[in-house]
């Protein structure tokens, strides 16, 4: 018994999340989100120099932190200039020099830019006409900022790591423990730090919250995809073969590269989310409706996973023997059908009103009129029915103008009958 409900579970929860991850990949790049991503990584190289003087100059001074800021820059290879920032300046007047106030402009007007850029990604990912402008802003203001202090925490690590004088300490034993513990804090602090940002961007950016539990769990695959990435570049790609080939211009190139990825994996996340909170909606549009100009493969992709998909036949599906009463006249539901396959009868007493063809919505009309059941509906032949709720009748027509039409055509042909027999 144990066997059969974890199997059923994964088979659902398998169905959930390919038709998530199929639906998110093809919006993703229908909606040309990657443009979007590259523009955020444009501004986010663009900051990165100036943030780092700007750094340098307030913790002039101080040895360790400024060693560290040195340390990260050349491991990120984002110190482009082989700048020293470990030279010593004032770190009060060191703001006022031409330098700085030239820092900062360029600065604020990338900062700028990249929250332009999130909000035009925003927008396509969760359209919606009403933003929250302050919480875009601000978020889209503190993302560079935050961003290098995840990269300050990881390479931080490192840089105790490396420079830690172990040989200090009195119990020579504890020093593989005091070793392993700062590379577990190493990968796990900003970790958890970027699994942070990403939620509370994921949660507030959009005018409609989501379901938090959807929002903790595509951060937290954001943040993973962004480690596995950063685990990936550290272990295979090799970055320093291209410094040695192309100098100063291969660290950009690889910066680029590096936050060209991140963008896309963030952007990548917040599709993610918004499908997942639709997913039914979306899969129920790909049963009812036959696909546009496509593909054969994405067409055999499609059937598979949605129209084969037991997961929803299961939760929505209503099986009807021929004969079974589906509506019964005068009723107070409001729970609108769709007409898999079979066929069913519109009766009013012993008089048929008509009937219901495969591919057809009935049941709407009182949902949409505010009133009883005006009719009763018969299977006359063995017929599967998709039940939806008033709730999810209404995603479908706000989300599909296909789905829309469809409704309005059966409108047009069951209104003139209604009128009839109400006598209006």
């Amino acid at each position: 018994m144990e066997r059969f409900f974890v199997m059923t579970f994964f088979r659902k929860t398998g169905g959930w999340l390919s038709q998530s991850l199929y639906v998110t990949l093809n919006l993703f790049f229908k909606k040309e989100i990657p443009n979007h991503a590259s523009a955020m990584a444009h501004y986010f190289l663009l900051s990165a120099v100036p943030l780092a003087y700007l750094m340098n100059t307030v913790i002039s001074g101080s040895p360790e932190p400024s060693e560290a800021l040195y340390f990260l820059l050349n491991m990120l290879h984002l110190n482009f200039m082989n700048v020293d920032f470990t030279q010593r300046s004032d770190r009060f007047f060191g703001l006022l020099t031409v330098k700085s106030w030239l820092s900062i402009v360029v600065l604020l007007w990338s900062s700028r830019g990249l929250m332009r850029s999130l909000q035009g990604a925003f927008a396509m990912i969760f359209p919606t006409r009403k933003r929250r402008a302050l919480a875009v802003n601000l978020i889209s203001f503190l993302i560079i900022p935050f961003s290098f202090l995840i990269l300050g925490l990881s390479m931080l690590g490192d840089y105790l790591t490396i420079h830690m004088d172990y040989s200090s300490m009195t119990n020579q034993a504890v020093v593989p423990v005091v070793r392993s513990l700062l590379f577990a804090l190493n990968a796990l602090v900003p970790f958890l730090v970027t699994w942070a940002i990403a939620f509370l961007a994921y949660y507030f950016l959009p005018s409609a919250k989501p379901a938090s539990r959807l929002a903790i769990a595509s951060s937290f695959l954001c943040a993973l995809s962004i480690a596995l990435f950063q685990f990936f570049t550290d272990t295979v790609f090799k970055v320093d073969q291209y410094i040695m080939i192309y100098g100063s211009l291969g660290a950009i190139i690889f910066a680029m590269i590096w936050a060209h990825v991140i963008s896309f994996l963030f952007l990548l996340g917040a599709e993610f989310l918004y499908v997942t909170g639709k997913i039914d909606a979306i899969a129920l549009e790909k049963i009812f409706l036959e696909g546009g100009e496509r593909s054969r493969l994405a067409t055999r992709i499609e059937h598979f996973l949605f129209k084969r998909s037991q997961r929803l036949f299961e939760k929505y599906g209503r099986s009807c023997r021929k004969g079974e009463l589906i509506i019964r006249k005068n009723e107070a539901s409001k729970t609108i059908y769709f007409l898999y396959s079979g066929k069913v009868g519109v009766y009013d007493g012993e008089t048929k009103l008509g009937e219901v063809k495969e591919g057809e919505i009935f049941g709407e009309l009182a949902y949409l009129l505010g009133e009883r059941r005006l009719a009763t509906v018969v299977a006359e032949t063995d017929s599967f029915l998709f039940t939806l709720s008033p709730e999810m009748f209404e995603t479908l027509l706000k989300t599909n103008p296909d789905l829309s039409r469809l409704v309005i055509d059966s409108l047009c042909k069951r209104i003139p009958r209604m009128r009839q027999l109400t006598g209006g």
